[in-house]
């Protein structure tokens, strides 16, 4: 199979999004946030930079729904 040059562009456009797909997956679930134990990693708590949890009532600004 001869791949001609606007194959080579796509297949390799096709494996960086990919590629991009997975780190942002990564990225969101945790995996590269260094503030968490791994006892929150594995209990699926995610904290936010100064180490509450994320989206925890006590860290979200006054009005935004959430808060009381």
């Amino acid at each position: 199979m001869e791949l001609d040059s606007r194959d080579k562009v796509k297949l390799v456009v096709a494996v960086i999004c990919i590629l991009a797909a997975g780190v942002m997956i990564a990225y969101f679930s945790g995996v590269f946030d260094k503030s968490a134990t791994p006892e929150d990693t594995a209990k699926g708590i995610q904290t936010d930079s100064t180490g509450a949890p994320r989206g925890s009532p006590s860290r979200m600004p006054p009005g935004s729904p959430g808060s009381n």
